[in-house]
């Protein structure tokens, strides 16, 4: 049995699944944050707790639903899987295989390291792309000037358009992890902010290349795990 809904749903599907999951049942989740899952499902599921096992598809788009579905929408992509001490070894087997069956590479860690690199890696980046939309909101009055938001605009705000009920639970649900972030992205710019002000030529071009070289590296990550 697979779980594919909004974090904050998942708890009292739990719940509702908990006198009627049989002995012979696995139980996953596609959850982006896993701490909370995995706590309610220890509260809900009790002794089928151990045939649960944490994982969270590296995979998608904005899109969602039905109609966003494809065949090799996991090939290639990382599943992470968080199983904890209580978690039965042949369950994770059998879900580790299913992801490997759907195309996926499969990378285990304690669901705190998850929560605290997707925080990073994802969270944030939804986080920030929703508020240069609201910015560009806040400060354009009309759609003819809206037309003229370039292709950057365009492509760094693209997951602005994934489903808010979604990010709002996932926000929440790690918390403080996004908050922590956040703020340490605030610090960053205030130091991009201070670079450009002081008209610094040579200290922003080696900030600008940092970033840079970053991205070509996370780049060639990507081709090297044959990733799309």
């Amino acid at each position: 049995m697979v779980l594919a809904a909004p974090v904050l749903a998942v708890e009292n599907i739990f719940a509702r699944l908990a006198d009627t999951i049989g002995n012979d049942t696995l139980v996953t989740d596609v959850s982006s944050v896993k701490q909370p899952i995995i706590k309610a499902a220890r509260t809900h599921l009790g002794e089928n707790f151990t045939r649960f096992v944490p994982a969270h598809p590296i995979a998608g788009s904005e899109k969602s639903g039905a109609t966003a579905a494809r065949a090799t929408l996991f090939r290639n992509h990382w599943t992470i899987v968080t199983p904890v001490s209580e978690t039965d070894s042949d369950a994770v087997t059998c879900i580790t295989g299913m992801w490997r069956a759907a195309g996926s590479c499969i990378i285990e860690m304690p669901a705190a390291d998850h929560d605290r690199l997707l925080a990073m890696t994802s969270h944030l980046p939804h986080a920030l792309a929703y508020a240069l939309v609201a910015q560009l909101g806040e400060q354009v009055g009309s759609d003819a000037s809206l037309q003229l938001a370039a292709g950057g605009f365009y492509d760094i705000s693209r997951i602005a358009s994934s489903d808010p009920v979604m990010w709002r639970d996932i926000f929440l649900s790690n918390r403080e992890q996004v908050v922590v972030r956040l703020q340490e992205y605030r610090e960053c710019l205030g130091s991009l902010a201070d670079l450009i002000a002081a008209g610094d030529s040579d200290a922003l071009t080696e900030w600008l290349e940092r970033a840079r070289d970053l991205r070509e590296r996370i780049g060639a990550l990507r081709a090297d795990n044959g990733a799309p």
